[in-house]
């Protein structure tokens, strides 16, 4: 409903009462008020319209700034995975960096490993090499 319509609508329809009556002071107050409100809701409304397009525009600059770090940073991770995985290749059959690893030779699964120094020449020999992982500080 259109709301200057209204408005004249309720002054219409309180000059239908008694001068001063509560039903008139009631619809004058409750036109008073939404005309009141309607010219507030229209300034901030244009208010909004003027600063509102910044902000949406900040907004998006800022959307567009935090998806370029995070792709910058998902390259990144990628490249010290790549990095990672390539020292654990270079790793592979040093024992200490093994998970098996003990100071002890012969011992678990060191026992059958193919890294083993002392191995026991009747047992069947595999690469039980395991990668350890980082040290937990």
């Amino acid at each position: 409903m259109d709301i200057e319509k209204l408005i004249e609508r309720l002054k219409i329809e309180a000059g239908t009462f008694e001068p001063n009556s509560f039903a008139q002071n009631m619809l004058m107050d409750a036109a008073t008020a939404l005309s009141t409100l309607w010219a507030e809701n229209k300034r901030l409304k244009s208010l909004l319209g003027e600063s509102g397009q910044d902000l949406w525009s900040k907004e998006n600059q800022r959307a567009d700034r935090l998806e370029a770090e995070n792709k910058k940073l998902r390259a990144e991770l990628e490249q010290v995975k790549q990095e990672r995985d390539v020292a654990i290749e270079q790793l592979h059959g040093h024992c200490p960096a093994c998970a098996h690893y003990t100071p002890n030779h012969n011992e678990g699964l060191c026992r059958f490993c193919c890294f083993e120094i002392a191995q026991d020449t009747n047992v069947e020999i595999n690469d039980n090499w395991k990668w350890r992982g980082p040290k937990e500080e």
